[in-house]
């Protein structure tokens, strides 16, 4: 068989390659030239959906793609992404028991090459398409691009790298430099590790600290949702405005002091469910867009009956196993058991593919947060639900939206003695804390005023045209509401959930507002023109919380430290760490350790709370302020004897240090390090 230069240029020049090249060549030459710790962190970012997206078309057949009425190139993409991630996670965790993640990540990519050169169809192939498609919709994508700017530009430009406003990312980054540097993974509690490992693979890729992509994550999580959103909005509306619209209004709320689960600065598991359920729920309205047009009692009582069972599963394993599991192999196995059954379950009422692609997306929910997974996951079925209610008789549909509203009427008149005379709760400067009254402030300032006004506008809308569409959209919102203002703590995250759905309702409100004004005052000549003025009016209306906040934080903060949890001293402090005594074993007081240990990736002592031990206080303060280094090792020691070094600690009870390695660093935050040596 003779050799076929051309047959292999189309095999090299695909999608699937020019991604894997771009991992590869980039990635080389981050260990080869002086690059920027700030601008590799940038040339990581596509790897967050590159290498998910290549392990998922590894396992995803073509042909589970092929003769499916709602296939497409983003549809495709997608479930790629999700499956691909779920997979790389769960392979590194069951592959690092025996071997390095170098090895791992090699196998990988060996793997994933030879499918390339081998395949005899990709299934993102055709060029020539996509670049007409970048051609046809450039306006769209430029707006897009401005849209996701603006949010960015504003909070890096008072943050400005590596300073950020954060807390959680010191904790994750510690899990991701343990993966870097000696392959484990040892999340335990309620997170599953996937953000360690990506994290981790792309640093060792990069050639870059850690915690840089906690920094430049930022612009991955602000580019996601708004074009999420536009994607949802377009496949519902087949309308480019309103999709447009949907992603300007989506990307206010996600800003700073908004409501804790939608501040996309923070990268982080929560901050992930949130910017990713708009992919999810376009790839649920997709199968359902394929359903039958009419459903018997007896498939709609089964349908009822799966869809109970899908959630009993998913409550079960996200609230109970999984959170209890502390091995992430354990978790793994879970995870495994649930996709496993849920499919079998969800094979009763879906066929087969539908049903894999379904729990791939509850999977890969999951994954990423366990106790907001299940209202995701419960917020998803509830649509199902609904789509299908509607087919099966509007009379009860429209039953079924007015027992909300009115459920939702009666609880907030129920609130309101105390929204006026709010209890002593309201005092307390923590958020899980919140009364009715608090979370009322909080969505008023999250989403502003203006726009509670055009959801208002656009409910009444939905609910006098009986629309079928809208009135799912109006109805998961309130169920999402209604779930928020919930006397459950954990439950005030949900309203990233609510404003995915309510977004729809808000830009119905807008176009028809903007209608009205163009009947009455513009003589039905531009409705443009009065759509534009009424954009623009609402975007100074909505921008202002964001604006007030930053302008807040930047007065409140130092000049030479920003907007930031953390100094220049801190992160330069942590980078000697990292380079002089890699080994080091941090022993101070619990702020100090998260961002000292996040940063450098140095051991610390602490509870998986994030706290130091309690028992330990004492001994800690001792060491700090002796001024006898061999007091200081006796009780250095003393703590290593107790075997209290927890979590991702590597000190052993043996693992006793010479008087002499003892090396006190006296400087406002920083107290003592320790470099670890052989046994003595």
């Amino acid at each position: 068989m003779s050799f076929d230069m051309n047959k292999f240029k189309e095999k090299l020049i695909t999608i699937d390659s020019i991604a894997l090249l771009y991992i590869l060549i980039v990635g080389g030459l981050c260990h080869i030239l002086p690059i920027p710790e700030m601008i590799k962190g940038f040339l990581a970012l596509p790897g967050f959906l590159i290498i998910p997206y290549l392990v998922g078309n590894l396992f995803a057949p073509l042909n589970f793609f092929e003769n499916n009425a709602w296939q497409s190139k983003v549809s495709r993409g997608i479930i790629s992404w999700m499956l691909g991630l779920i997979l790389l996670v769960i392979g590194a965790i069951m592959f690092v028991k025996i071997f390095d993640i170098i090895y791992y990540m090699l196998l990988i990519f060996v793997v994933i090459a030879v499918k390339i050169l081998t395949i005899r169809h990709h299934p993102i192939n055709d060029q020539v398409k996509i670049l007409g498609y970048l051609k046809r919709n450039y306006m769209e994508i430029i707006i897009l691009v401005l849209i996701i700017s603006f949010p960015l530009i504003l909070i890096k430009s008072v943050s400005p790298f590596p300073l950020n406003y954060t807390i959680d990312p010191f904790h994750f980054s510690i899990g991701a430099h343990q993966v870097m540097d000696h392959s484990s993974i040892t999340q335990g509690g309620g997170y599953f590790p996937f953000l360690e490992i990506i994290v981790g693979i792309l640093s060792i890729i990069y050639n870059i600290n850690p915690f840089t992509l906690f920094w430049t994550g930022a612009f991955f999580s602000y580019s996601a949702l708004p074009i999420g959103i536009y994607l949802l909005m377009y496949q519902v509306s087949k309308n480019k405005k309103f999709s447009l619209i949907a992603a300007l209004f989506a990307i206010f709320p996600a800003c700073y002091n908004a409501t804790w689960a939608m501040v996309l600065n923070y990268f982080i598991p929560q901050i992930w469910i949130y910017f990713t359920f708009p992919f999810a729920l376009f790839i649920i309205y997709k199968i359902l867009s394929q359903s039958p047009n009419q459903l018997s009692t007896k498939s709609f009582i089964k349908l009822g009956f799966v869809l109970f069972l899908i959630f009993f599963l998913t409550y079960e394993f996200s609230m109970s196993f999984l959170p209890s599991a502390d091995d992430p192999f354990i978790k793994s196995l879970y995870l495994m058991v649930f996709c496993f059954i849920s499919t079998m379950v969800l094979r009763l009422f879906f066929n087969t593919k539908n049903s894999i692609t379904i729990i791939i997306v509850f999977g890969f929910l999951i994954m990423l947060h366990f106790p907001m997974s299940a209202v995701a996951i419960l917020l998803l079925i509830t649509y199902i639900f609904l789509h299908f209610l509607s087919k099966y008789s509007i009379t009860y549909y429209n039953f079924v939206t007015y027992i909300l509203i009115f459920c939702l009427t009666i609880a907030i008149f129920l609130h309101i003695p105390g929204y006026i005379q709010p209890s002593g709760k309201y005092f307390i400067e923590n958020i899980f804390t919140y009364d009715f009254s608090q979370k009322m402030n909080l969505i008023e300032y999250s989403f502003s005023y203006i726009m509670i006004v055009f959801f208002i506008i656009g409910a009444t809308y939905t609910a006098l045209t009986r629309s079928r569409i809208p009135l799912s959209f109006l109805v998961a919102s309130l169920i999402a509401l209604f779930i928020y203002f919930v006397d459950v703590p954990e439950l005030i995250r949900v309203a990233g959930f609510f404003a995915v759905f309510g977004i729809y309702i808000v830009v119905l409100g807008v176009l028809f507002v903007s209608k009205q004004l163009n009947i009455l005052i513009f003589n039905n000549k531009k409705m443009s023109f009065a759509l534009a003025l009424l954009l623009i009016s609402a975007i100074s209306l909505i921008s202002e919380p964001m604006l007030s906040f930053v302008n807040y934080r930047v007065s409140a903060s130092a000049e030479e430290t920003g907007v930031s949890t953390f100094t220049y001293a801190d992160y330069n402090v942590s980078l000697w760490i990292k380079n002089n005594v890699p080994n080091a074993l941090i022993i101070s007081d619990p702020w100090t350790q998260f961002v000292l240990g996040g940063i450098s990736g140095a051991d610390i002592i602490y509870t998986r709370s994030g706290n130091v031990h309690s028992n330990l206080t004492q001994n800690i303060k001792k060491i700090i302020v002796t001024p006898r280094s061999d007091e200081a090792y006796d009780i250095i020691t003393h703590i290593l004897a107790q075997n209290i070094s927890l979590d991702r600690s590597k000190i052993k009870k043996d693992d006793l240090f010479q008087k002499e390695d003892i090396a006190p660093m006296r400087t406002y935050h920083f107290e003592m390090n320790l470099s670890k040596k052989e046994p003595i």
